[in-house]
């Protein structure tokens, strides 16, 4: 872990010339690293970065870097890191992050199958905002929005990613206990516009099932109609429930 220049590097056994595995510079995987200062390897052999600046911890597999723990910035729960320097993993396959800034070791139940691609699942739902869909001003502006808003039920305490896919360009809102669209900045942990591409909102986050999450889907524009399809990616089934038509 090369924190100074912000990469993992790699040495063979008998050379003194190393090669950057991961980095912005690295050809074989091109990913934004701020000070890493710590790696291990779970009981698969996927490699586990501590991301210290960037208070995440990144994973990386054979084919994707991906992060799994403090991503985008998510203020869920209190599972936030603050300059994370060291981690490791116990014979059960919990992963132990010495978490620097907030003084203490943190804790999380990691499941050896979770980065086996085969065994994560798919969830689908398709919306369609209509002209006779309810609205609502969304960050104050003046303009009307056509939205969807459903409440996310999960099984188990896991990450899941949460994402659009359509033609037309999306915006996505994830809150806590409850959304009023009278003032929608209220209970608000976190949005995404375009972390999908193309337009497309993407959540990446831990969803707790002692919590409540209102999934809300809009357009970037205002009084848009169309077909919104919303996928969830996860090791449990997830249930969506429509709030509003």
């Amino acid at each position: 872990a090369d924190c100074g220049n912000d990469r993992i590097q790699r040495f063979s056994l008998g050379q003194v010339d190393g090669k950057t595995e991961i980095g912005s510079k690295s050809l074989q995987h091109p990913y934004s690293l701020s000070c890493p200062t710590a790696i291990t390897f779970d009981a698969q052999r996927y490699l586990f970065i501590v991301d210290s600046n960037n208070y995440r911890i990144i994973l990386a597999g054979p084919t994707d870097v991906r992060c799994v723990i403090g991503c985008d910035g998510i203020s869920i729960k209190s599972t936030l890191l603050l300059f994370p320097s060291n981690l490791a993993f116990d014979g059960f396959g919990n992963l132990f992050i010495v978490d620097s800034g907030n003084d203490r070791i943190e804790k999380f139940e990691y499941s050896k199958n979770s980065c086996d691609k085969l065994l994560v699942n798919l969830w689908t739902k398709s919306i369609e905002l209509t002209k006779t869909s309810h609205t609502y001003c969304r960050a104050c502006y003046k303009f009307k929005y056509y939205y969807g808003a459903f409440q996310i039920e999960e099984p188990e305490s896991l990450y899941y990613s949460v994402r659009s896919s359509v033609g037309i360009d999306t915006y996505g809102y994830i809150y806590e206990n409850n959304f009023n669209p009278l003032n929608p900045n209220e209970n608000l942990p976190i949005t995404d516009d375009d972390g999908g591409f193309d337009g497309q909102f993407k959540f990446e986050l831990p969803l707790y099932n002692d919590g409540k999450y209102i999934l809300v889907v809009t357009t970037n524009q205002p009084m848009i109609t169309g077909n919104i399809e919303i996928k969830i990616f996860g090791l449990k089934n997830v249930t969506l429930s429509r709030l509003s038509e």
